[in-house]
């Protein structure tokens, strides 16, 4: 499944100059004085490479905690790998606390990428997209649950595939994506629900001290 997460290279197409010098204002036209043959390799296009397709996917869970403690937890990025093993490591720029580089590590899979994130509301949202790397965008949504106490984690991400895996991208690859986000979202939960209760643990025996 991963390998077809790999970054899609970005085509650039170059233009060859012609000298100016090369024909005066009474020259005959260009294609006037080439031969046949020339001047129909000349018009022949080069077919474009063939252009990526987004795999998006939407997942969510319920977590018996405030939203703005799911939120803390999950901006701490450089801690993703501790529930999210696929991640070998997130480190934001010390520079630039917008910008992470991320590197995943899965069955023999090395990618990295650099990410931006693009939009940021404490407590209620966090978007991004890449820079250079992997092409993915996507944002997690933190929104209350019934209660002040409950809430709705929802994560919205779309990754690029190659043209070759369009067609798979309702079927086997969207399953395995679906089934690693919702894997990690299930350990996100059960990490919230463990530092929740330490921290109310901590909170009532300050009171009672």
């Amino acid at each position: 499944m991963l390998a077809f997460l790999q970054p899609v290279p970005s085509c650039h197409s170059s233009h060859q100059s012609s000298s100016r010098s090369s024909f005066t204002s009474t020259s005959a036209p260009v294609n006037s004085v080439l031969p046949a043959r020339r001047r129909s390799a000349r018009l022949t296009t080069t077919p474009a490479p063939p252009r990526a397709s987004w795999l998006e996917r939407d997942v969510y869970t319920i977590i018996e905690v405030p939203r703005t403690f799911a939120y803390s937890l999950f901006s701490d990025l450089e801690a993703m790998p501790s529930w999210s093993p696929w991640l070998d490591s997130v480190v934001v720029d010390p520079n630039d606390v917008t910008v992470s580089t991320w590197k995943l590590a899965a069955r023999g899979v090395n990618i990295s990428w650099k990410a931006k994130n693009v939009v940021v509301e404490e407590g209620v949202v966090i978007a991004w997209e890449s820079l250079t790397g992997l092409e993915n965008r996507g944002a997690v949504r933190f929104l209350d649950e019934g209660s002040e106490d409950k809430c709705r984690v929802r994560m919205k991400i779309a990754f690029a595939l190659p043209e070759f895996a369009k067609n798979l991208a309702s079927g086997v690859v969207s399953q395995k994506v679906d089934e690693t986000l919702q894997a990690d979202l299930k350990r996100f939960r059960a990490r919230c629900l463990l530092d929740y209760r330490r921290e109310m643990k901590k909170a009532r025996l300050a009171t009672q001290g």
